[in-house]
C-alpha cells in the first residue's frame, strides 16, 4: 500500500507541475535550532520579566513562482490524513502550526528568495493518499482525460491562498486558457460570467492574513507567559460537536483527565 501511494503521489506531483508555474524549491526547511542544526531565523518574542520564547520547526516544502517581476512564496505541509484550514481553530489557537510556519517564512523571505519584496502566496495541505473513484463516479467519465481530472480533484491542495489577482490568474494554467473554471489543483475557482472568484474559493486578503499572523504571535506569547507562571492545569479542548483533544489520544491513562472530577475542566471552543 505504501509503494502504491508513493507511485500515485509521484504521478500526481508530476501532473500538477505541468499545470502550474509554482515550483517546489526547498524541502525539510528548518527555522530555529533543532539539535545541533541551525536553520533560518526562529520566531523570537520578548516576554515580561526579561524572558523570551523562541519557536522552531521544520517546514515540509517551500514553493516559489515568479510572475511579471513579482516573486511569490508558498508553503506545503504533507499530511497522512485529510486536513483543511479552519479559520475558527486558527483564531482559537487549537491549530497554530500552519500559521506559525507561514509567519516564519514571511520573516525569512529575503533569505529564502534573495528578494526583500517577495510576497506570500499561501499555505496548503497535501494529503498523501492513493485515492479511489467510486463506480458511479467512473460511469460519468467520458475519456482518460476525465479520469485523470477526477483523480487530481481528489488530491488537490487544501488550505488558503492570498487573494492576489496576478497570482490567481497564473496559478493554474488550465484555468488560464479559458479564464474561468474550477481548479483541480488549488482550492479556488473563477466564474465564467465575470472572472471573479467562486464562493467556495479559499482566498484571504493580505490585510486579513497579516492580522491572523499577528494574532498567532499573540497566542504564542500568551501561552509561553502562562507556562512561565507555572500554569499546568489539565484543560483539553472541546468543540461544539463534542469532539475533544483527547478523543484519539493513546495517552489518556497517563493524562488521567476525568471530566467528572470538579477540578478537571474542558477548554470549551465556541
Amino acid at each position: 500500500q505504501l509503494v502504491e501511494t508513493i507511485r500515485r503521489m509521484a504521478a500526481t506531483l508530476h501532473e500538477q507541475s505541468k499545470r502550474t508555474p509554482m515550483r517546489a524549491t526547498q524541502t525539510e526547511v528548518m527555522f530555529g535550532r533543532i539539535g545541533a542544526e541551525q536553520g533560518m531565523k526562529s520566531l523570537s518574542f520578548e516576554l515580561p520579566n526579561n524572558r523570551k520564547v523562541e519557536v522552531r520547526g521544520k517546514i515540509d516544502r517551500i514553493d516559489q513562482m515568479a510572475i511579471d517581476g513579482k516573486n511569490y512564496v508558498g508553503i506545503v505541509d504533507y499530511k497522512s490524513s485529510d486536513h483543511d484550514f479552519n479559520l475558527s481553530d486558527a483564531y482559537q489557537g487549537t491549530t497554530m502550526q500552519m500559521m506559525t510556519y507561514l509567519d516564519a517564512v514571511k520573516r525569512n523571505l529575503d533569505t529564502i528568495t534573495g528578494d526583500k519584496d517577495a510576497q506570500i502566496a499561501g499555505a496548503l495541505y497535501l494529503h498523501l493518499s492513493n485515492p479511489k473513484l467510486a463506480f458511479k463516479e467512473i460511469l460519468k467519465l467520458a475519456s482518460d482525460d476525465d479520469f485523470l481530472e477526477a483523480l487530481l480533484s481528489k488530491e488537490k491542495y487544501k488550505g488558503i491562498l492570498v487573494d492576489d489577482s496576478v497570482l490567481i490568474d497564473k496559478l493554474d494554467s488550465k484555468i488560464g486558457v479559458d479564464g474561468y473554471g474550477k481548479s483541480t489543483i488549488y482550492p479556488f475557482g473563477k466564474k465564467k460570467t465575470d472572472g471573479a472568484a467562486m464562493a467556495n474559493s479559499r482566498l484571504i486578503r493580505v490585510s486579513d492574513l497579516t492580522l491572523l499572523l499577528r494574532h498567532t504571535e499573540k497566542l504564542i506569547k500568551n501561552a509561553a507567559t502562562r507556562i512561565f507562571e507555572g500554569e499546568t492545569d489539565l484543560n483539553p479542548a472541546k468543540w461544539t460537536n463534542q469532539r475533544t483533544a483527547l478523543q484519539y489520544s493513546p495517552f489518556k491513562s497517563i493524562m488521567q483527565f476525568d471530566p467528572l472530577l470538579t477540578e478537571n475542566k474542558y477548554h470549551e471552543i465556541t
